[in-house]
């Protein structure tokens, strides 16, 4: 049985010639590497993925980063009514409003930013989002209470669950665990589950100990120390860099126990600094199942970090780690749940070999932004699925057809929400 376990990379199994993705410390930061990384462009890669020209790649780019501010904004506003909006990239581009029966819809349509009103589509729906919540939980908790690994994924288009379960598992321990009165709203498919894998610049490797992680975001945490956002369930007490320092001293790493709802950690960078930067590996690799996970378009330079941005369902989102380097896919949903996940983002359809493995946890997830190929941040990377060792392998060059292999990511939002701190930006520190 494929089992949601807690995993971290041994050093020598990342650095070992078999896997062949064994990769140096970043060179140092400079003025140069930053300018490097604003040649690059996040259209070839976009028009690669979804088979459109590079023309109408940039511009849906854009349209998407419109679309995730106003989907943050009726969040933040508290719109009455509002319970979710999806961005679909293919056939064509559209950007789709749930809102319950009733409400004002009109409201959130004079909301819009003019640019995405045109592919706008409000859809009335027949829940609340406290209901959608409450229905996911009365699904989650039995299961859980049962010891059944699991995952858990929702589709406001369908209005209908997805539950993953191990291959051999036995379905009617499931189906006896799940509401009746919930049962027909779900599709019961096999797939492996989520393993975290484990993992002073964000988006660089460091050690702790014999195992081997991904730095995250540069921050200012509640204590006004500047400090390094990294997954909680890879770190020990300190983390050294490869070619840099050491850090000791950890602001907050959330509990064992807390791990499927907060994984993530803070360490101060004392005397060391850092900068509004991150470092992105996008190298033609070759991983140990002979696929590739390179991203055309991109180079591999520091990236500046523009301000952060809401996770919303249907984004093309990136993310960069040590083993497996830059990888991109769509989220697929917002508050995904599985044995090592509460609450999570779950990101798939990805066109690449391997989306993620072990070594990758705690690196930096984000959106690409079109202006000078700055970084916009979402969160930290928790785990991928595999069957035990073995990371899950997409079989497709297209990737709307690789729905099987994914990773999960814990979002800035809900982080902050446990641990307020501030993001190191192009514009100073700002609040995620």
């Amino acid at each position: 049985m494929n089992k949601s376990v807690f995993l971290i990379a041994p050093l020598t199994a990342l650095l070992g010639a078999a896997t062949a993705t064994a990769q140096s410390a970043p060179p140092p930061y400079s003025e140069e590497l930053v300018a490097k990384g604003k040649t690059s462009d996040p259209s070839i890669s976009y028009a690669q993925t979804f088979d459109v020209s590079q023309a109408v790649a940039k511009e849906r780019l854009g349209l998407q980063e419109q679309a995730s501010v106003y989907a943050q904004s009726l969040l933040e506003s508290g719109q009455a009514g509002f319970v979710s909006l999806a961005i679909k990239h293919t056939p064509n581009f559209k950007v789709t409003v749930f809102y319950e029966k009733g409400a004002d819809h009109a409201a959130m349509m004079r909301a819009a930013p003019v640019e995405i009103r045109k592919y706008l589509i409000f859809n009335p729906f027949n829940k609340s989002r406290a209901k959608v919540d409450q229905d996911r939980d009365a699904i989650i908790n039995p299961l859980r209470a049962a010891s059944l690994p699991f995952g858990l994924e929702y589709d406001y288009e369908t209005d209908r669950y997805s539950l993953e379960i191990p291959d051999g598992a036995d379905q009617a321990k499931y189906t006896v665990a799940i509401p009746s009165a919930l049962q027909t709203q779900i599709d019961i498919r096999r797939n492996a589950l989520a393993v975290d894998a484990a993992a002073a610049y964000g988006g660089v490797f460091f050690s702790t100990g014999p195992y081997s992680c991904t730095s995250g975001w540069p921050i200012r945490n509640s204590n006004a120390a500047e400090a390094i956002l990294t997954a909680g369930h890879c770190t020990p007490d300190s983390i050294g860099f490869s070619g840099g320092p050491t850090l000791t001293t950890v602001s907050f790493r959330n509990a064992a126990s807390e791990v499927a709802t907060y994984d993530y950690a803070m360490f101060n960078l004392g005397t060391n600094t850092t900068s509004r930067v991150i470092y992105v590996y996008n190298e033609n690799i070759t991983n140990a199942d002979g696929t590739k996970n390179y991203m055309s378009g991109f180079t591999s330079a520091y990236y500046e970090i523009a301000a952060p941005l809401a996770l919303t369902s249907g984004q093309f989102v990136c993310k960069s780690g040590y083993r497996t380097r830059l990888t991109c896919g769509t989220v697929v949903d917002t508050n995904y749940s599985d044995s090592s996940n509460s609450g999570n983002v779950k990101v798939s359809k990805s066109a690449q070999g391997n989306i993620g493995n072990h070594g990758d946890s705690g690196g930096p997830v984000f959106v690409w932004t079109n202006a000078n190929s700055q970084v916009r941040p979402l969160g930290i990377f928790k785990g991928t699925n595999a069957t035990g060792d073995v990371p899950c392998k997409n079989t497709s060059t297209v990737a709307a057809n690789n729905t099987a292999c994914f990773f999960t990511v814990m979002p800035l939002k809900k982080i902050y929400g446990r641990t307020p701190y501030q993001v190191n930006t192009v514009g100073g520190f700002v609040i995620p």
